[in-house]
């Protein structure tokens, strides 16, 4: 394979397979099925379509010059007629054919046994400091008071000394962290490499751990105590019970915005999870502008709800004209990031 032909095929996993493999594996990780063949099957019969002709309207959507992705050159009107003719065709065969159903799509899996979680006895202070780290963190924030009581009792205090081990790439993973005090090193093995690669330091507030038990997979990284830490510990059970599910989904979404960013695309899924760790969720109020349109740009913005216009000051009349508009699962502001230069459009907020 020459090395256009090896591009050719990098672009194709990239656009057309990565996405549909994505949110399948996520469905996979979220329902762990006995047969997972079975699934997989089932899962693409009744989304394979869906999921690839939604990434292909994305692709077709993005507007050009007004804070989005530049677009591709591909001839994306043959292939969206190449899916519908799919699509109809496929339609034509469910008249003729009985589908197989299977109750394993719908989540019936691994049902939760009586839980009773466990109390780990704590002083108030250190209960205070455990609900002040937990409501400023993404993972946790949505608890309601209840469950967040749950957890802050279920935690365990940790220490560790200089040098000491937290956690090792490759292991597996019973219990996440939430750094009290002290500095942690994140280091990882990627492949290819004999050295470990610095990522970065943890700080207090920060957590660590959570992919492991969101995902059932290997831990991704290492993690190193650089200074005497403490650490709060929840072990795997209490989370599955109170935090996964909601997590899950949250995380998700975040996810698979970030996903669909062109200049993050190269991001493995634990960079990708980390980078979903900084965002931060805002909302506007109807007609409130959430850029200018040549102020200086800090941050860009993923749509979870509602709708926004981009308006352009028409240099004829001076006025602002609506020049694009927002729906859910879009995004905004980042080329003033990556090109260090102003806002190209005001935007406001449709609904709130």
């Amino acid at each position: 394979m020459n090395e256009k032909q090896l591009e050719q095929a990098q672009n194709y996993m990239r656009e057309k397979v990565a996405p549909v493999i994505e949110k399948m594996t996520v469905s996979l990780m979220e329902e762990k099925p006995e047969n997972s063949v079975q699934f997989m099957i089932d899962w693409l019969d009744k989304n394979g379509d869906q999921v690839f002709s939604e990434e292909l309207q994305k692709r077709q959507k993005r507007p050009v010059g007004v804070e989005t992705s530049e677009s591709e050159e591909e001839d994306d009107e043959e292939e969206q007629r190449k899916l519908e003719k799919m699509l109809e065709l496929k339609r034509n065969k469910a008249k003729t054919q009985r589908q197989s159903v299977s109750a394993e799509v719908y989540g019936h899996y691994n049902p939760k046994g009586n839980f009773k979680p466990k109390v780990v006895p704590k002083d108030e202070d250190t209960q205070s400091r455990i609900r002040e780290l937990l409501s400023n963190s993404f993972l946790f924030r949505h608890l309601d008071s209840s469950d967040m009581e749950v957890i802050v009792n279920a935690m365990e205090i940790r220490s560790f000394d200089p040098d000491a081990p937290v956690i090792k790439q490759g292991d597996d993973g019973f219990e996440l962290y939430i750094v009290g005090e002290g500095q942690l090193r994140c280091s990882k093995r990627f492949p290819g490499n004999t050295e470990e690669t610095f990522l970065k330091v943890y700080q207090p507030g920060e957590y660590f751990g959570e992919l492991a038990l969101l995902y059932n997979v290997p831990r991704a990284a290492s993690i190193t105590a650089i200074t005497p830490s403490i650490l709060y510990s929840l072990d795997r059970e209490c989370f599955n019970h109170i935090v996964k599910d909601a997590a899950i989904k949250n995380r998700n979404i975040f996810e698979q915005f970030l996903a669909e960013v062109e200049v993050l695309k190269s991001l493995d899924s634990y960079e990708r999870s980390k980078f979903c760790d900084c965002l931060k969720v805002q909302i506007f109020e109807e007609g409130q502008r959430v850029i200018c349109e040549g102020e200086k740009g800090t941050t860009f913005y993923l749509i979870i709800d509602g709708e926004a216009e981009a308006l352009k000051v028409n240099p004829q009349t001076g006025v602002e004209e609506v020049v694009y508009s927002y729906g859910p699962k879009m995004y905004f502001g980042e080329l003033a990031l990556l090109r260090d230069v102003p806002r190209a459009a005001t935007i406001i907020a449709k609904v709130k």
